[in-house]
């Protein structure tokens, strides 16, 4: 496969739910629709919280793949990821956007069996 080429058509319809059902409940959480979570500079934030719960909980997608997913490239997923790891130890708001948007995602309708789980301080 050709080094630019994504992987996202290789990722599992399981995790392929339940990235689409974390972007939801982000949307949900901050009152924002898709497009403007995909595209707005201001709301990186939120986007770095999918970034971060996304790969705690589906092991096994690439920060390419959660890439397109946003239209972003990989190293935009690893910087929000290490944004996020960061500030999880340090703010309390932070961990708690992170688990009311995993408690959203998680009463969501699912095709799949699948289930985020909470974001505890890792020490």
């Amino acid at each position: 496969m050709p080094k630019n080429q994504s992987r996202v058509n290789t990722i599992s319809p399981v995790y392929r739910e339940m990235i689409e059902k974390v972007t939801d409940a982000t949307c949900q959480y901050f009152s924002v629709t898709k497009d403007q979570l995909t595209s707005e500079y201001k709301l990186s934030n939120a986007r770095h919280l999918c970034f971060y719960i996304i790969m705690e909980n589906a092991k096994g997608v690439y920060d390419y793949d959660i890439g397109k997913f946003f239209n972003r490239k990989r190293t935009a997923v690893q910087y929000g990821i290490g944004c996020v790891s960061a500030h999880v130890n340090i703010y309390r708001q932070t961990l708690g956007d992170l688990n009311a948007i995993v408690g959203i995602a998680n009463t969501f309708e699912k095709k799949y069996e699948w289930h985020l789980q909470p974001i505890s301080i890792q020490r």
